[in-house]
């Protein structure tokens, strides 16, 4: 097989037994995040937009361009995020009522994905609605530690950097737990006699 050339387009590449990596990636939509159809093979520039499948939210995501001067020693890399809009509730992005966001911004609802109330967020509620995050004591949302982004060097397509976070909200009403006493003190009576 002859050397790679990247002035090759991809008809060139596969006529000298090159495939490329990104191949099928179209079929789905996206990508496990790993690696993109190279950016510079299109002018030379970083995507402005790219797809990720993301499986906790069982969903292609887009993720915007968000800088392109992110290093990594000598590397060149474009940073990508998510949008803000892929967790707005539907009376921000009318879009979203598809996915049954009717609660607060902030919010993916994964109920129909899981099959019980599951909710995905950014960790602290980063961005959300002020009324999650004045929902819970200790929340200390910080976009350099909270933040899901992924670095992408544009001329190989490859992700050289990322941070993935996320967290999942669950609504918990009614476990079926055994009521051992009612009240306080027939609890501690019962730890006294044990």
């Amino acid at each position: 097989c002859q050397s790679f050339k990247a002035s090759w387009s991809d008809g060139e590449a596969a006529g000298h037994g090159w495939r490329a990596l990104w191949d099928g990636t179209e079929d789905v939509g996206g990508t496990e995040g790993d690696r993109f159809k190279p950016a510079s093979w299109w002018f030379g520039e970083a995507w402005n937009k790219v797809h990720m499948l993301f499986g906790p939210v069982k969903r292609v995501l887009p993720l915007t361009k968000k800088s392109s001067d992110q290093k990594l020693g000598s590397l060149k890399l474009t940073r990508y995020a998510i949008p803000d809009d892929v967790l707005s509730s539907s009376d921000s992005v009318p879009h979203n009522t598809i996915y049954d966001q009717f609660g607060p911004d902030g919010l993916a609802n994964l109920t129909y994905q899981y099959e019980t109330d599951v909710f995905v967020s950014r960790p602290h509620f980063l961005d959300a609605a002020s009324v999650l995050q004045g929902s819970l004591v200790g929340l200390h949302p910080n976009p350099s530690l909270h933040a899901t982004y992924l670095d992408v060097e544009h001329t190989s397509g490859l992700t050289a950097r990322s941070q993935v976070r996320w967290q999942m909200v669950n609504l918990l009403t009614n476990w079926g737990l055994p009521v051992i006493g009612s009240t306080l003190s027939d609890l501690l009576v019962l730890a006294e006699e044990a």
